[in-house]
């Protein structure tokens, strides 16, 4: 699994050493207009052990081998590897979805309210990386692209007086 990583500012080669080594391989994320797609290439895919698995709760297109499937026909193989492609699970399960949501919504609350948001968002990544716009300012180069906006890097020193 990996952890702490930013995709961002991984090297391709080392993404698909890791996608390599995966018994499971989740995607989560959500493709952005003017996004490079895929991110997980055909090669990659092949890559893996076959008999592991990908899970695409997007499927917009983050993982090249990827469509979509349904509850009554919930996977398919394709280089060896089994799929799944169902997307908005979630809704399907509001009640451990919402469980799940605030389990990991809740510390980020706590450290706000414990050491306000500046000093928060300089101590928790997660957090951090979950600030997009401050005082109208776009911070978050990905979301500044998609609406061919301003990008201002985000600095909580000088961003939360």
């Amino acid at each position: 699994m990996l952890h702490n990583t930013d995709l961002r500012f991984m090297s391709k080669k080392v993404f698909a050493e890791e996608v390599a080594k995966a018994d499971v391989l989740i995607n989560c994320i959500y493709a952005y207009p003017g996004m490079e797609v895929p991110i997980v290439t055909r090669e990659m895919v092949r890559s893996m052990r076959k008999g592991s698995v990908i899970v695409d709760l997007e499927g917009e297109g983050i993982i090249e081998t990827s469509n979509y499937t349904t509850i009554s026909n919930p996977y398919f193989v394709e280089e060896g590897i089994v799929h799944v492609g169902i997307t908005n699970i979630p809704a399907m399960v509001p009640a451990a979805a919402n469980e799940s949501y605030g389990a990991y919504v809740f510390p980020l609350v706590q450290d706000i309210a414990k050491y306000g948001i500046k000093e928060a968002c300089k101590r928790n990544f997660v957090l951090n990386s979950c600030v997009i716009m401050v005082d109208g300012k776009i911070t978050q180069k990905e979301v500044a692209d998609s609406q061919h906006a301003e990008y201002v890097p985000f600095d909580p020193d000088t961003m939360f007086a």
